[in-house]
């Protein structure tokens, strides 16, 4: 089995906390040309310390279970991702493997590309963020309970959503939709229970994969009243914990400077 790609040149894991607990974020780069801190991922991880209460995880390529396959698994809270690309490569139909696993809570990924086959993102639990992220994958390339806002675009055929299990709730406002939605807009997953659970709204989008009027009968078209809450980064709380780009960066692990020496 191929191991997994990762298609950054640059790797920078922030190891951040909340503005109230750092003034910098801790900042290591992996390059591979040997400029960097670290040639490999793995190295720059194993230099984090044990105590430290960022926890990322980075194995090979895997298949097979929705929670272990993961390329790369985020199990802390307040992590910030970006620019990376972070892949599984395994690719066979009716088989799971997920190349970012995130569980936990106020994460936010900006411009990365998180690519897969099926089950691409499991967004399995906590608040989180995306924006102008690239998101590929052919069977549920997104799943998972988490409460998450996305501002990200698509391409292919697909439609907008299905209830993995009961009480789903997913929302499209203002959103340009291509050609790439069925004009049946969602599907139950072959359960006729389900729809009498979910929420699936769309609200002013636009394009030709907007037209509702071949939507299932228990898609909702939302009215201002109704999108209002959604309209605001309060449905995932992101707006108290989204950091801006660090400015400031220290370097505190011993580790660090030993290994650059190794570089000359």
């Amino acid at each position: 089995m191929a191991a997994f790609i990762f298609l950054i040149a640059l790797f920078t894991l922030m190891a951040t906390a909340p503005p109230a607990y750092a003034a910098a974020a801790l900042l290591i780069t992996v390059d591979r040309s040997g400029k960097g801190d670290y040639r490999k991922i793995q190295d720059a991880i194993d230099a984090v310390p044990s105590n430290n209460k960022e926890l990322v995880f980075i194995t090979g390529n895997d298949s097979g279970n929705i929670i272990e396959s993961a390329t790369l698994t985020v199990l802390a809270s307040d992590f910030v991702g970006r620019y990376l690309t972070i892949q599984n490569t395994f690719r066979k139909h009716g088989v799971q493997a997920v190349a970012l696993r995130i569980s936990g809570d106020r994460l936010a990924f900006f411009g990365c590309r998180i690519l897969g086959y099926q089950d691409t993102l499991l967004d399995e639990t906590g608040r989180h963020y995306y924006r102008n992220c690239y998101i590929e994958g052919a069977v549920d390339f997104i799943c998972g309970n988490a409460a998450s806002l996305f501002e990200i675009t698509g391409e292919r055929t697909a439609i907008l959503g299905r209830p993995w299990g009961p009480y789903s709730r997913v929302v499209f406002a203002l959103t340009y939709v291509s050609n790439i939605i069925l004009p049946r807009g969602w599907d139950d997953w072959g359960d006729a229970s389900k729809p009498s659970t979910v929420f699936y709204g769309e609200y002013k989008c636009y394009g030709a994969g907007a037209n509702v009027s071949q939507r299932v009968e228990w898609s909702q078209n939302l009215s201002v009243e109704e999108i209002e809450l959604f309209l605001t980064k309060n449905i995932s709380g992101c707006r108290s914990w989204i950091r801006s780009t660090p400015k400031h960066f220290k370097k505190s692990f011993a580790a660090i400077s030993n290994n650059s020496t190794q570089h000359s």
